[in-house]
């Protein structure tokens, strides 16, 4: 008989796993960096060291598989963003459009809504196309979350995670 962990433990662990890869990884480098005489310099950290691609309309056990893995990202101690896309559509939504993005409060589901449907206070889910969602990805690496403008949270030598949502069109 084979014994199936929990979906949510999946995802959860599936993150961590990673996040322990990256922080083993930059280890390594700021290690051979001093040896080889780089510096600190040299093994600075990047400003964004993981994004997560996570999904910004999800409920039930999706949702809950989405923000067990957010909340594990969170708590690797990397520099990281999440960034939930709206409902991806790439028949209804022109590609290319101008991204719209705000500012998540991390691991607050109560903003939430389903699919489609609407956040509390009456603001719509939005749409986006898939190459839009990518993009909006490659730029979430450009984000410095490590304070000091932008309402970023942490400080200097600290770790710290930002979450965005995105979407290029409203529903």
């Amino acid at each position: 008989r084979t014994i199936r962990p929990h979906p949510c433990a999946v995802d959860n662990e599936g993150v961590a796993l990673m996040a322990q890869a990256l922080a083993k990884e930059l280890g390594r480098r700021a290690q051979l960096a001093a040896l080889t005489g780089g510096g600190a310099a040299a093994a600075a950290r990047p400003p964004t060291q993981f994004v997560l691609a996570s999904a910004c309309a999800a409920e039930g056990e999706f949702g809950a598989r989405k923000r067990s893995g957010e909340a594990a990202l969170r708590a690797s101690g990397l520099n990281s963003v999440v960034v939930r896309a709206g409902a991806l559509d790439d028949f209804g939504v022109e590609e290319g459009l101008e991204l719209q993005v705000e500012a998540s409060r991390e691991g607050n589901e109560s903003d939430r809504g389903a699919e489609g449907g609407e956040r509390p206070g009456g603001a719509p889910i939005g749409r986006i196309h898939s190459r839009d969602a990518a993009r909006s990805l490659v730029e979430a690496l450009l984000v410095d979350v490590r304070g000091g403008g932008d309402g970023a949270v942490g400080g200097e030598g600290s770790s710290a995670s930002r979450t965005f949502e995105v979407w290029t069109e409203q529903s």
